[in-house]
């Protein structure tokens, strides 16, 4: 139980911290094309929301389908409003006028949850999951070439993309892979391998031998790119589960409220990035402000009284 906690909820922080600074970075690259974001997103985003969707499936239990509503699509439908009211306060064209079938700003990963849940408890029960794991990456093959399946059509894309992840989570919990972690010759080949397609992957995105780090995000892309990405992302995150240490940090309690800070995050990077903070963006105290204060601002929403707070607005209104 105690292995579960600690390394799984440093991990869960740090990935969320991830995502807050992805966010907050973004405006330097939609409106100013600044090249050392994109190299950010090549370092941090390979094992980012690969390993979150992982953790999930590793997590997975089966529940009644109303605890599905309350747990995914109740909090997905009310902050992608919430998120969309704020989205269309912004000055920019990119933010303010994004579809609202994108489904609420970086809420995306609720709705493929909820579908991931409800989809595999009913499924798993007659296919073998490591069958399931195969289909699905043939399925994330098969589909990454068509147009329609664009995260401007409800993140079709990330579902389809994504879903190999959340069934490896399920394997390595029922084929115990994790038990690798008690050999300390394993743990530091994991951290060795991680670094080399870190590293790697960097630089064949860099100078553009791979097009494509991050599967299906956005996009149509050719299929030896989505294999690649699929690929990567699969053994960076599994490396990372491996070598991590299980020790409990100063960080290691906020990891057990990363729902908060998902939920609320663009609450605050919203007016603070892509409204009030953008005429100061490109002097020294913006760039601070940006990727220093607004992310620290965001730690907040990793403390119990915030996590408590988002828990009683959704009992108020979950199904009974």
């Amino acid at each position: 139980m105690k292995e579960r906690v600690f390394y799984f909820d440093t991990i869960k922080f740090c990935l969320m911290m991830f995502v807050i600074i992805h966010h907050c970075s973004m405006p330097y690259l939609i409106l100013c094309g600044e090249e050392w974001v994109s190299e950010l997103y090549t370092i941090i985003m390979p094992f980012t929301m690969s390993l979150f969707t992982l953790i999930s499936g590793y997590f997975y239990k089966e529940k009644s389908y109303v605890n599905r509503i309350n747990t995914y699509l109740i909090p997905f439908i009310v902050f992608s409003v919430l998120n969309l009211c704020l989205q269309s306060l912004s000055p920019v064209s990119y933010i303010h006028d994004r579809p609202i079938f994108q489904l609420g700003y970086a809420m995306w990963y609720l709705w493929v949850l909820f579908f991931y849940t409800i989809v595999t408890q009913i499924v798993i029960k007659r296919v073998p999951v490591v069958l399931l794991f195969v289909g699905s990456l043939i399925l994330a093959l098969l589909f990454c070439k068509l147009d329609f399946f664009k995260a401007e059509y409800f993140q079709i894309s990330r579902l389809i993309s994504h879903y190999p992840f959340f069934l490896f989570g399920i394997l390595i919990r029922e084929k115990q892979m994790l038990r690798l972690r008690e050999n300390t010759m394993v743990r530091r080949f994991a951290f060795m391998a991680f670094l080399v397609f870190l590293i790697g992957n960097f630089f064949l995105s860099k100078y553009g031998i791979v097009s494509h780090f991050i599967p299906a995000f956005d996009h149509s892309i050719a299929r030896k790119y989505e294999l690649y990405g699929l690929l990567v992302c699969t053994i960076m995150s599994f490396c990372v589960l491996l070598f991590f240490p299980n020790k409990e940090y100063a960080i290691t309690k906020f990891g057990r409220n990363t729902f908060a800070a998902y939920v609320l995050h663009m609450s605050i990077i919203f007016p603070i990035c892509w409204i009030y903070g953008i005429p100061y963006m490109n002097t020294w105290y913006g760039w601070i402000i940006y990727m220093v204060v607004t992310p620290l601002l965001c730690i907040l929403l990793f403390t119990t009284p915030v996590t408590n707070f988002v828990r009683n607005l959704l009992n108020f209104i979950t199904i009974k």
